[in-house]
Formats: structure tokens, C-alpha cells, sequence
């Protein structure tokens, strides 16, 4: 009887899994937490975990579509934070804001607005450098892109306090030296949120220049207005 051996079966390892279909369930789970993270809800996320689904993301080589899936996420939350939040708190004008809000109430209210949304944005942003550490380190760096804080300011700049789209500048730079003027006929004014809103300028920076929008879009306009108001005086 013959006792043929049986050839060996070469056992294949299994394939990986497709790296697009890997990227989009990991990316799936860092959307979403990067949502409830804007909606105030970062308490019911595992910071820990969500490290590690960016940190798998980066490793597959696959850095450049998390950093662009996180400013398009980023950008359209702050899009509807202009449309919701800071659009309808603009001060009303002429006439009727000097009978309705005669001590410049509506101009306050505008910079606290603004404050809010500004304070909410940095923290936000301070989350998710935590959770993108990883990719700051690995991908940002040696593609000489911004960290993700720094992408964050600078969507801040261009849809919030540049944007193209509505006059939120206008209205910010014209309420601060409103509320400057106000105070210097002895009114009462809200310090904080006008220091919030000149903090604010002072940490945003120009894209081109590097100088900060207070330097750029504000000092000037400040310095004009005092020299204006001490000439009268």
C-alpha cells in the first residue's frame, strides 16, 4: 500500500481588512465624539479609548484624513454657532437701539455672546488636542500644518470674527469702543466681556502677517477714537 504523503495546505494569514473601510468605522466613532464634545456632553466620553481609535488612524497612515475630517467637523460647528448664537445678538442700531437699549444693553449682550462662544470654542479645542496628541506629534508637525488648538483658533478667526459672511467684526470693533467711550462718561460697563473680547483678539493672529488681530483690525481704531475724545476734552 502506497504511503504517499499528503502535500501540506499553506495556511494563508488573513487579510487585512480594507484600510478605507478601517479609517471610516474608527473615524465614525471620533465624529462623533468630537460633536457631543460641542454639545457640552464630554462627560459621557472615554477619553482614553477615543486616544486610541486617533492614535490607530494615524498608524495606518491615514493622519491627513483625520486632520481634514476634524477642520470640516470644526467648521461647520462653528458655522452654526455664527448662524444660531452670535448673529442674532447683534446690537440693534440707530434710532431705535438709543430708545430700546439707551445705556448700550444690547451692545453688552453682544460681547457676552461673544465671550461665551469664545470660551466654549478654546475648551472644546483644549479636548480635542488631548485626544489628538498622536496626530499633532506624527502627522501636523512633519506636514507643517497648524496643531489642532492652533487649526481652532484660526477657524475662529476666518467663520466667527472675520467671516465673510456676516458683519460680526464690524459690530465687535464698533461695540468696544462704544463700551470704552461709555466708560469714559462715567457708565457702568461690563469690564469682563469687554477684556474677554480684547483677550480674544490679542490670541488670534493674522494668517499672512503673524500679528494679532488686535494689532491689525482694532489698535488703530482705539487710538484714533482716544485721540478724537481727549482733542474735544
Amino acid at each position: 500500500m502506497s504511503s504517499r504523503k499528503r502535500p501540506k495546505r499553506k495556511t494563508r494569514p488573513p487579510k487585512k481588512p480594507n484600510a478605507v473601510y478601517q479609517f471610516t468605522d474608527s473615524w465614525d466613532i471620533l465624529a462623533q465624539a468630537i460633536r457631543e464634545i460641542h454639545k457640552k456632553n464630554a462627560s459621557i466620553l472615554g477619553f482614553e479609548g477615543l486616544y486610541r481609535v486617533a492614535f490607530r488612524i494615524v498608524l495606518h497612515k491615514n493622519g491627513d484624513k483625520l486632520y481634514n475630517g476634524v477642520r470640516e467637523i470644526i467648521t461647520q460647528h462653528l458655522e452654526e454657532v455664527a448662524v444660531s448664537q452670535v448673529v442674532p445678538a447683534f446690537p440693534l442700531s440707530g434710532a431705535s437701539s438709543s430708545q430700546t437699549n439707551p445705556n448700550g444693553a444690547g451692545r453688552a449682550n453682544f460681547l457676552k455672546v461673544l465671550k461665551t462662544v469664545w470660551e466654549d470654542h478654546i475648551t472644546c479645542m483644549l479636548m480635542l488636542s488631548d485626544i489628538l496628541k498622536y496626530m499633532d506629534r506624527v502627522y501636523a508637525k512633519p506636514a507643517n500644518v497648524p496643531l489642532v488648538y492652533d487649526l481652532g483658533l484660526d477657524l475662529f478667526r476666518d467663520i466667527i470674527v472675520r467671516s465673510q459672511n456676516y458683519p460680526i467684526q464690524n459690530h465687535l470693533l464698533e461695540v468696544l469702543l462704544q463700551q470704552i467711550m461709555l466708560e469714559r462718561e462715567n457708565e457702568i460697563i461690563d469690564r469682563t466681556n469687554v477684556k474677554a473680547s480684547i483677550d480674544m483678539l490679542l490670541e488670534l493672529t493674522d494668517a499672512s502677517t503673524k500679528d494679532t488681530i488686535y494689532a491689525i483690525d482694532f489698535e488703530n481704531k482705539f487710538l484714533e477714537s482716544s485721540s478724537e475724545y481727549y482733542r474735544v476734552e
